[in-house]
């Protein structure tokens, strides 16, 4: 008896587009997470492994899809405006400028609201420590935005020069950093 042929062709698509279906040619079933054509005519219970393909097929999609937070005009107007979607809540106006927002109270040129305690400062200068690490510039030449306290610490927001958008740093009291990432779409 002769042992059936392994098929040279990949299918076009990694998973069928009916999601109860799989690809198979003859006993040879294409398994997509391994890149190969096993063949199944002794292994039933190979066919039964595989998970469903639909599944399979919208993870893939969701991964290889961008997501943003914010929209391109909203976070025009956010930059120009100085505003962040914090201060804009608090009265920020993204319909202003930078130098009427800061005026008003808001912006790097305001003045500083601060009930700063020795934990939040300690966690900005741990955050600021850790972003210009990061990013490879000095700690002088970044400044922080805004300093949130909460339950899982204190949350650090950093504007970098030439950056599109400002990094997010997670820091406790004792200044140990939880993590620092930037907010804006990569390669931005």
């Amino acid at each position: 008896m002769t042992k059936p042929k392994r098929p040279k062709d990949r299918p076009a698509t990694p998973f069928p587009v009916m999601a109860d279906t799989l690809h198979r040619q003859g006993d040879w079933l294409w398994i997509p997470l391994r890149d190969e054509w096993r063949n199944v005519a002794n292994k039933p219970e190979e066919i039964v492994r595989q998970p469903p393909s639909l599944a399979i097929a919208c993870v893939a999609l969701f991964a290889a899809t961008e997501v943003q937070a914010i929209d391109a005009e909203y976070r025009r107007l956010l930059e120009r405006s100085g505003c962040t979607q914090v201060t804009e809540t608090q009265g920020c106006d993204i319909n202003k400028t930078k130098a009427q927002n800061a005026k008003a109270g808001f912006g790097p040129a305001a003045p500083a609201k601060s009930s700063a305690s020795k934990g939040t400062k300690v966690a900005e200068q741990a955050c600021l420590a850790k972003v210009a690490k990061t990013v490879g510039k000095p700690v002088g030449t970044l400044s922080v935005i805004e300093v949130l306290t909460g339950e899982a610490g204190i949350g650090v927001t950093i504007k970098v020069p030439g950056a599109t958008a400002p990094w997010s740093c997670l820091s406790d009291a004792k200044g140990n950093v939880q993590g620092a990432s930037f907010t804006g779409k990569d390669g931005d």
